[in-house]
């Protein structure tokens, strides 16, 4: 979905009962998204019918899972049409330039600690 915040936007009004327009009039910025931070740990709605369900399903699936054929437990996510993976953070090795430099500093940092140490 292009705009996931508007989706949230239309589940928060129906369970408060109001209109999206409605809505945007009452709560201020730090409300709204207060309220996006409260629906990721408590999902408002649907969501919440959406995970029970997807809970239940990822066990009975493991309770029936074949460990040959599928070595890894199905996840309540694995049941949830619309559920987004969160990218996976890019992998970042530095080069042998950069951990030399790196090596240098905790060197020199450490150093320069113990010697105000010793004083």
């Amino acid at each position: 979905m292009a705009r996931p915040w508007r989706r949230f936007l239309f589940r928060l009004a129906a369970t408060l009962g109001c209109t999206v327009r409605e809505l945007l009039q009452r709560l201020t910025v730090p409300e709204l998204v207060e309220w996006m931070a409260y629906d990721r740990l408590e999902p408002l709605g649907i969501g919440r019918v959406n995970l029970g369900l997807a809970n239940l399903s990822a066990m009975t699936a493991n309770i029936n899972r074949d460990p040959d054929k599928r070595p890894e437990p199905f996840d309540p996510a694995d049941f949830i049409p619309y559920h987004i993976q969160p990218p996976a953070p890019p992998s970042r090795d530095p080069g042998p330039a950069e951990r030399l430099a790196v090596d240098a500093r905790m060197k020199a940092f450490f150093q320069a600690r113990s010697a105000s140490d010793q004083q």
